[in-house]
């Protein structure tokens, strides 16, 4: 049985397409792709807003693009964008009029899911070849409009991060391309900018995902190849920088004229990264946003959910965001394991979903990083750090969320004079007071910051919620706590909530 597929990138200067055939084993046959020069980045970078030149070129390019699949027959067609339309302020009637046009619904990447993509050939490839790294190893998607980076140790997601640093942007800049010293500055004040957040971490390799990069290496590098992509010697990539700026002309023939004017800001950029580093060498991986979502198209084809498969790397990067600021690991995760204990047991009565879960379990893990700012009102600290940091895999308004179930972990329920908690549509706000009250009660158990309670079950009796636990010593905090913050649980399900625990190990 055929599964043929058709995955469409808008970047900020071309749109590419895929169409391929999947066979039973999940293994992809690419039948067909095309590029179509256009430039969207131009566009939002200098003016902020996609012209009416631009836009005609957009829908004319889809509707092309939606014919040749339809030829192939393909079962499913997904189209994605990036910065250059997220930051478009005309973007709503870009895509609407792209709709009408080509028939293609855009589906426009906040920087967060972008990075939740791009993990899927980054792991893998961290797999085959830096395994055995035990430093840190730098990620950097190198686009047009901005950069995503990560710092992982062995897959664990340490840092996360999204920044305005982009390769089209910075050839856009007048004077970048002609004044080496201006050029030199920029980048060395942008790349110095997203390696703050790192300096705490002894950085030990760096991989980097760069189309354009890609395409010049694999014309004019066989020798550099290695399982999934490429690997570059600083000697090499100062070499190819300098014979860009001598004759960008020869330099630049492996990559179409559109993607030519962002090699030089690319180089520029990684070369820096090296000699700040200190590093010898980096890598570069052979795949790219489009091999990703043509595989998460795949997967939700075959009845799995690639964005719940990835909560597992959610609940690192959250972790990440924890260490940043020096929260309490060992209470953080025994609430957060308390948590979904809970949950698990009580989801069908609460008419909470599998989702909910992660939302619950990142909140429980971060529900006290607002005493990095101040021990009093933490609660209300912690809402705005975690607002404002970001979570692999999880997007704004899920963000906004745990935030929220974290705000009401301790002190005042949510109230109707809360603005921020009145913002939420009903649903929303029924689904922050159900977890928040679950939150309450498993940040109860471990009051005394000990984790002397590991596991808890729940049983419904009549109007009594009774939950039981073993301690390893003294529960009597924890007994008066559970007692203490039971009460949005009584509220949201007129259940009376009472804690009965024993004493030692079995």
């Amino acid at each position: 049985m055929k599964n043929i597929i058709t995955a469409i990138d808008v970047g900020s200067t071309s749109m590419r397409m895929r169409v391929v055939d999947f066979s039973p084993n999940g293994k992809g046959k690419i039948v067909e792709e095309l590029v179509y020069p256009v430039a969207t980045g131009r566009d939002t970078f200098a003016d902020r807003k996609i012209s009416a030149k631009t836009l005609r070129a957009l829908c004319g390019g889809l509707r092309q693009f939606a014919e040749i699949s339809r030829e192939y027959r393909a079962e499913n067609i997904r189209a994605v964008a990036t910065s250059a339309l997220r930051e478009a302020e005309n973007k709503d009637i870009v895509i609407d009029r792209i709709w009408h046009e080509s028939g293609v619904r855009l589906d426009v990447l906040d920087n967060i899911e972008e990075g939740r993509l791009i993990c899927q050939p980054l792991l893998p490839f961290l797999r085959q070849n830096l395994a055995k790294s035990k430093k840190p190893v730098l990620f950097m998607e190198l686009g047009g409009g901005g950069t995503v980076s990560m710092l992982l140790r062995q897959e664990k997601i340490l840092r996360a991060n999204y920044r305005r640093l982009g390769t089209t942007r910075f050839s856009l800049l007048h004077g970048f391309a002609d004044n080496d010293q201006f050029g030199e500055n920029l980048v060395r004040n942008a790349v110095n900018s997203l390696l703050a957040q790192f300096e705490e971490f002894p950085i030990g390799e760096c991989v980097l995902l760069n189309q354009p990069l890609r395409k010049l290496v694999a014309r004019a590098n066989e020798k550099a190849a290695i399982p999934g992509g490429y690997v570059l010697t600083a000697a090499e990539l100062r070499r190819r920088l300098d014979l860009f700026n001598g004759n960008p002309e020869t330099a630049a023939d492996a990559v179409a004229a559109d993607e030519a004017a962002t090699l030089l800001p690319t180089l520029m950029i990684v070369n820096y990264l090296c000699k700040k580093l200190k590093l010898a060498k980096c890598y570069l991986i052979g795949a790219d946003l489009l091999d990703a979502v043509q595989s998460d198209m795949y997967s939700t084809s075959r009845g799995k959910n690639p964005v719940q498969e990835f909560s597992a790397q959610s609940l690192l990067s959250a972790r990440g965001v924890g260490e940043k600021y020096n929260y309490d690991e060992k209470h953080a995760l025994t609430v957060a394991t308390l948590a979904t204990q809970l949950f698990d047991e009580l989801a069908a009565y609460l008419d909470l979903t599998e989702r909910d879960r992660l939302l619950l379990e990142a909140a429980a893990t971060l529900h006290d990083v607002g005493s990095y700012i101040s021990d009093e009102a933490h609660h209300k600290h912690s809402f705005y750090i975690i607002q404002w940091s970001e979570i692999l895999g999880v997007n704004r308004a899920e963000r906004g969320l745990i935030a929220m179930i974290a705000r009401y972990h301790r002190k005042a329920a949510p109230l109707s004079s809360h603005e921020d908690y009145m913002k939420l549509n009903l649903a929303d706000r029924l689904r922050v007071t159900k977890m928040a009250a679950l939150l309450r009660l498993a940040d109860a158990l471990d009051h005394a910051h000990l984790q002397n309670i590991k596991k808890v079950g729940v049983k419904i009796q009549d109007d009594l919620l009774l939950a039981t636990a073993r301690s390893r010593g003294d529960s009597t905090i924890e007994q008066q706590a559970f007692k203490d913050k039971s009460a949005l649980f009584t509220a949201v399900t007129g259940l009376r909530a009472e804690l009965r625990v024993k004493t030692g190990v079995e």
